[in-house]
């Protein structure tokens, strides 16, 4: 009486000790062995639980009552062949009430047993038992699994869902929305915001009942991946992550989710690539994990996932296209362009998109400095993928190296195919100006603006803008793209130099101050723009007069490996922010004479052109 009390005031700990007591006194009493055995269930001791029921039924072996409680508890234990036997005992000692049935429909379910489940739920019907709700339960899942009967499973699981809504009691709603969701995403489609927005409503229902029904977890996780809410996937997962004997790959999705965002992420994701590997070498996760090690900058070790992904499957462009970007991160250019070769070998045998491959190749032939190469890649390119951007590559590689002769064929050619007018059309003032045929560029561009793209008239205004030195030009243009563009560090840093170059030197340095942070993240953030970010930084650093740290930051971009879709054989910004730099600090001769080199080295680039400009305004 003492250990009923305590479990009434809630201290069950204590009522176990009363039992035990009890026990102590009356070691075969019936009474206190099914208290205690509910006891110890109820605290989630199951195998305890089990061993008093077990008690029980010896004391007792005619006990109908005992055998139901055992086979109950040896079911939670996951023990179902010890649960059905303890079933079929109690059922024939007595017809058994409704609850004994149910049970062991639960049992045969669990076992895919259909027919006997079948059995017993005819044999409730015939008894006038239709409209019960666990056995309807049972049927409903019967349909769907055992008989494939999918859309009346699905009637019944809708009407059982309204009735448990209306306050009827289901010990496994949960795992009811979880059957009900399943079917319902039959007929919804998950690439739809508005589709998935109500497969999610079902799994939060299921979670109101059991916030621990880990199927519905798992769906609700992969729901929200899908919605691109990374974090709030990342979250459940880690908490099925601790579930033991569960059927999940949880790993794989955290492998994929912390994948998503390899900048900052990479060594989680190859942390559970790694275990992923473990149980099998696949090819995804040797490619994954090799990419991972990539963007540690451990090149050895990625170096070795790619090989491994080549030996066991030596037909898949995964292996040698992954070796491919890392020996270009690492400046092996001719490994990287023997890697990409096998790619475009292996790949006409897939009926996939193939120009990534070409474009790749023809990027570490400009890296090369072999741009007849790469002119017959965009080729290749255009005639086994219908390529249409082949002219517009053409021309800036023939641009990249001075070609000046055949960039005139080239922009003939494309003017003959009708193909992109407007691009035609930036491309020609483009030439005109990186050929010093500025009033040519100024008369085209005042003539056809309107006939551009928006995009190449606001890149050639503010070219021109730069070459004159007006900031009424440059600064509007400049303003709008830092308001609307999510990446503002570049619109930023030109603003301060605008300003620095027009004398406004306090201006400038509001906006070195505001770009400095946002480059600062980037830079760890962006890891395959690494360069790209610091070479940013070397000349807000200079605005702020932190000259020393300007040129330690170039020294290190030079050492970088290339940002990831670089076209040069090294870093331009560098020289460009070298000479600009020169320029902040006054050293004019110095800075004459990096623009007129960098203008030689890189006759499509007119910042180097610009700066010379900025001279002869100085009278130099």
């Amino acid at each position: 009486m003492q250990g009923s009390c305590l479990i009434n005031m809630g201290s069950k700990e204590e009522a176990v000790q009363k039992f035990e007591q009890a026990l102590e006194l009356a070691p075969e009493n019936p009474e206190v062995l099914t208290h205690m055995g509910r006891l110890l269930c109820s605290i989630g001791e199951l195998n305890r639980g089990a061993d008093i029921f077990e008690k029980l039924t010896n004391v007792m072996p005619g006990s109908y009552h005992g055998f139901y409680l055992l086979s109950q508890t040896l079911f939670d234990l996951g023990r179902d062949r010890d649960a059905f036997d303890a079933i079929n005992r109690a059922l024939s000692l007595e017809g058994g009430d409704l609850g004994v049935y149910i049970l062991k429909m639960r049992i045969l379910l669990r076992n895919g047993a259909w027919e006997g489940v079948r059995d017993i739920v005819d044999f409730l019907h015939q008894n006038g038992i239709t409209d019960e709700i666990n056995t309807l339960w049972c049927e409903a899942q019967l349909l769907e699994q055992g008989e494939n009967n999918k859309e009346q499973a699905l009637e019944m699981y809708r009407s059982l869902a309204l009735r448990i809504e209306n306050g009827e009691f289901l010990e496994e709603a949960s795992s009811l929305y979880y059957h009900l969701l399943c079917l319902e995403a039959a007929h919804l489609d998950a690439n739809k915001s508005e589709d998935r927005a109500k497969m999610l409503e079902i799994a939060e229902k299921g979670l109101s009942y059991n916030e621990k029904d880990y199927p519905c977890m798992d769906y609700k996780a992969w729901l929200l991946k899908r919605d691109g809410k990374r974090d709030e996937a990342l979250a459940i997962y880690h908490k099925l992550e601790a579930v033991p004997r569960r059927s999940m790959n949880v790993e794989a999705e955290l492998a994929e989710l912390y994948y998503m965002d390899l900048n900052r992420d990479a060594d989680k994701s190859l942390h559970y690539y790694k275990l992923l590997l473990e149980q099998d070498e696949q090819a995804a996760y040797l490619f994954y994990a090799g990419t991972c090690c990539r963007y540690l900058d451990d090149y050895e070790e990625s170096e070795k996932y790619f090989l491994r992904l080549q030996e066991l499957y030596p037909d898949d462009i995964d292996g040698y296209n992954g070796l491919s970007y890392l020996y270009d991160t690492m400046k092996r250019y001719e490994d990287s362009l023997t890697q990409i070769n096998k790619v475009i070998e292996i790949s006409h045998q897939y009926s996939g998109e193939r120009s990534g491959y070409f474009y790749h190749k023809a990027r570490i032939l400009r890296r090369l400095n072999r741009p007849e190469e790469a002119l017959l890649t965009i080729d290749e390119m255009s005639k086994d993928c219908g390529y249409e951007e082949a002219f517009k590559d053409k021309f800036d590689i023939c641009c990249q190296f001075g070609l000046w002769q055949q960039t005139e064929e080239i922009l003939k050619k494309w003017k003959k195919s009708g193909a992109d007018k407007k691009g035609l059309l930036a491309a020609n003032i483009d030439l005109d100006l990186f050929t010093g045929n500025i009033e040519n560029a100024r008369t085209a561009l005042r003539w056809k603006r309107k006939s551009l793209n928006q995009s190449d008239a606001e890149r050639l205004t503010l070219l021109l803008g730069e070459l004159d030195g007006d900031e009424s030009v440059q600064m509007p243009i400049l303003e709008k793209k830092a308001a609307t563009q999510q990446d503002k560090t570049h619109h930023l840093m030109n603003m301060a130099q605008v300003q620095w170059w027009n004398g406004h030197y306090d201006k400038a340095r509001e906006y070195a101050q505001e770009v400095l942070p946002l480059l600062e993240e980037l830079i760890v953030t962006k890891k395959n723009y690494e360069a790209l970010y610091r070479s940013r930084r070397s000349i807000i650093l200079a605005f702020l007069g932190r000259f020393d740290e300007a040129a330690a930051e170039l020294e290190t971009v030079r050492q970088l490996p290339l940002c990831e879709t670089c076209n040069y054989c090294s870093c331009k910004d560098a020289d460009i922010f070298e000479a600009n730099i020169e320029e902040i600090r006054e050293n004019w001769a110095r800075a004459l004479e990096l623009h007129r080199k960098g203008a030689e080295r890189w006759p499509d680039d007119m910042d180097f052109v610009s700066g010379a400009r900025r001279m002869m305004r100085k009278e130099f």
